[in-house]
C-alpha cells in the first residue's frame, strides 16, 4: 500500500534502507522483547546524550520539526510514543538521518480457535549512520561502545551492524524470502558487530569465549566478527562461508541463521529473553477486555463523526451548482492510511479550487476519513485547472483508496499533493 508515511516496522524500514547509499552507510538494528517502560525509553535517551555526536537534532514525523536540544531524554519518556522520524538541522545531510521504531505496548493476537490473547510487545530500533557521524564518533571501537550501551538501555534480546550493501547480498542469498535479522526467525548471515543478549549465552555459553567479545553491564555479548564493517562485503560465498564468519558459525551452529518465517526453535524464545529482564512486567489482567472497549469507543466516535460528515456535505451539496461538464480521459488513483486524508486535503487547497476548498471540501474530507469499511462515495468537483470526479472506497477502518478522472492539468495536482 502507498502512503505518505511508509516507515512502519523495521521491515520497512530495512526496505527503505536498502534504497541509500549503500556504500556509505551503516544499519544499526536493536531487537527488544517485553514492555518498552518508561525506565527503559529514559535509559535509551540517557545513552544518546551520552554520545552527542550520534544525539539527532530534530525529532517528529516527517518533516521532523521539534528540536531537541541538550537532551533526547524528555522526547523519548514521553508517554506515547509513536514512530518517529528523527532527524539532524540539514534534513538533505543523508548520513544524519535517523528512524526510531518502538513499540511500547503489549499485543492482542488471534491464537487457536479464533481466541484473542496476549502477548509481549517486541519494541525495535532502527537506526542509519553515515561515514562522517561514523568517524566523529571514534570509529569502530566508538560505535562498538555506543552499540553496547544502547543494546544494554533497551534490554535487547539480538543487535547487529553492518553496511547497507549487505542487503544486497541478503536478497541474494535467499531469493525467495524476504530475509532481514531477527531473533524470532532466523539471523540470516554473520554481521560486523552483533549484540547476543544473555538468553543467548545461555543457550550457547561457547558465545563468550569467542575472540573480539565483551560481556556488557547486562550480561549480554557483543561479538565483533571483523576489524572494520566494510570487510563483510567482500565476495566470499554464501551467508555462512569465509573465515571471518566460521568463529560464530561454529558456536551457534547453522540452524539459528536459517530463515524460519514461522519461528526458529534454534534461537531463544521470547519468554526466555524476558526472564532476563529484573524489570519485566506482567500482561495487565483487564487487557483484552480494555482493548475491545476501547475498539468500541473508537467506532462510536468514528461512525458519529462519519454521519455529522456526510449529512453536512449532502447539506452543503444542495447550495453548489456541480460542473456541467466533465474531461475524464485521465486516471489516478493511490491508497493511503485513513488519517492521512486531511494532510493529502491541505496540500490540495494550494493547487486547487474551488470545491476543494472551503466547508464543502472540509465537510468531504472528514466523510472520506470516517468512511465504513467497504464503503465507497463519488463526487463531481470543479477547479480553476478543471472539473474532475473523485470517488472512494475504503477496504477497512485503516486505509482508503481515492481515484481521480479529470483532465491532465488536474491529476498533475493530485500527483503533487501525494509527493
Amino acid at each position: 500500500m502507498q502512503r505518505f508515511v511508509a516507515y512502519r516496522g523495521v521491515g520497512s524500514l530495512l526496505e527503505y534502507a536498502s534504497g541509500r547509499n549503500s556504500a556509505r552507510m551503516l544499519s544499526i538494528i536493536f531487537f527488544g522483547v517485553g514492555n518498552l517502560t518508561v525506565s527503559k525509553r529514559t535509559a535509551l535517551g540517557e545513552v544518546f546524550d551520552a554520545h552527542p555526536v550520534l544525539r539527532p537534532a530534530r525529532i517528529g514525523d516527517d518533516p521532523p520539526r521539534t528540536i531537541v536540544g541538550d537532551s533526547i531524554v524528555s522526547h523519548l519518556a514521553a508517554p506515547k510514543l509513536p514512530l518517529w522520524l528523527i532527524g539532524a538541522p540539514n534534513r538533505q545531510e543523508e548520513e544524519a538521518t535517523w528512524f526510531i521504531d518502538l513499540s511500547p505496548e503489549w499485543q492482542a493476537v488471534e491464537g487457536p480457535g479464533g481466541a484473542k490473547q496476549v502477548v509481549r510487545a517486541t519494541s525495535r530500533l532502527a537506526l542509519f549512520v553515515g561515514p562522517e557521524r561514523a568517524r566523529a564518533a571514534g570509529g569502530p571501537d566508538g560505535l562498538a561502545g555506543f552499540f553496547a550501551e544502547l543494546g544494554d538501555a533497551l534490554g535487547a534480546s539480538y543487535g547487529c551492524i553492518f553496511p547497507e550493501g549487505f542487503y544486497d547480498k541478503l536478497d541474494a542469498w535467499y531469493p525467495d524470502v524476504q530475509c532481514r535479522p531477527d531473533p524470532r526467525e532466523g539471523l540470516g548471515s554473520v554481521y560486523w558487530l552483533q549484540y547476543f543478549g544473555p538468553a543467548f549465552a545461555d543457550r550457547y555459553p561457547g558465545l563468550r569465549d569467542l575472540p573480539l567479545t565483551m560481556t556488557t553491564a547486562r550480561g549480554a555479548t557483543v561479538y565483533r566478527a571483523t576489524d572494520r564493517p566494510e570487510h563483510t562485503l567482500k565476495p566470499d560465498g554464501g551467508p555462512l562461508e569465509g573465515d571471518w564468519r566460521e568463529p560464530l558459525v561454529s558456536v551457534l551452529g547453522e540452524k539459528p541463521f536459517h530463515f524460519d518465517s514461522s519461528e526458529n526453535a534454534a534461537l531463544p524464545s521470547d519468554e526466555e529473553h524476558a526472564s532476563h529482564d529484573p524489570n519485566s512486567e506482567s500482561a495487565p489482567v483487564d487487557l483484552l477486555e480494555r482493548l475491545d472497549r476501547e475498539a468500541r469507543e473508537r467506532d462510536e466516535r468514528r461512525a458519529r463523526e462519519y454521519t455529522r460528515a456526510h449529512d453536512r456535505r449532502l447539506q452543503l451539496e444542495r447550495r453548489r451548482v456541480p460542473p456541467a461538464e466533465v474531461d475524464t480521459s485521465q486516471e489516478w488513483s493511490t491508497n493511503f492510511d485513513s488519517d492521512q486524508i486531511q494532510r493529502f486535503w491541505k496540500a490540495l487547497r494550494s493547487c486547487l479550487a474551488p470545491d476543494i476548498t472551503g466547508p464543502y471540501a472540509g465537510a468531504l474530507s472528514r466523510e472520506m476519513a470516517n468512511a465504513p469499511r467497504e464503503s465507497t462515495g463519488k463526487v463531481l468537483l470543479g477547479s480553476a485547472h478543471g472539473a474532475f470526479v473523485l470517488s472512494w472506497w475504503a477496504e477497512d477502518e485503516e486505509s482508503l483508496t481515492v481515484a481521480v478522472h479529470g483532465p491532465r492539468a488536474v491529476i498533475r495536482c493530485f500527483e503533487r499533493a501525494v509527493d
